[in-house]
């Protein structure tokens, strides 16, 4: 491997610095992360030991939401929790993404 004594660089002819040739397809974003889904927001909700209900968002935070604010719905058509309408206003304020048709 020799290289130019004024320069640095390698010479030609030197198989040593073939190689990568850097992003020709340059794009906004991280392409391989949101293939993978690192930019997913992901949801998660669990009811404590002590009654509340812990919400934690990537993206938004988290949350914990008082035993008399929500209910547990475990009908055969939907399972999940139905949270009181006030409650659910601040999440939406706060940046949390909720599905509509889990909200009751």
């Amino acid at each position: 491997m020799e290289r130019d004594p004024k320069t640095g660089r390698f010479l030609p002819g030197n198989k040593a610095a073939v190689g990568n040739r850097g992003n020709c397809n340059p794009k906004w974003g991280n392409k391989n992360a949101v293939k993978h889904g690192f930019y997913e927001t992901i949801t998660i909700m669990k009811v404590q030991d002590d009654g509340w209900l812990f919400i934690f968002q990537s993206g938004a935070g988290a949350v914990r939401i008082n035993p008399d604010a929500y209910y547990v719905v475990s009908d055969n058509e939907k399972q999940g929790f139905a949270i009181r309408m006030n409650i659910v206003e601040d999440l939406l304020s706060r940046g949390f993404k909720l599905h509509p048709e889990k909200v009751i």
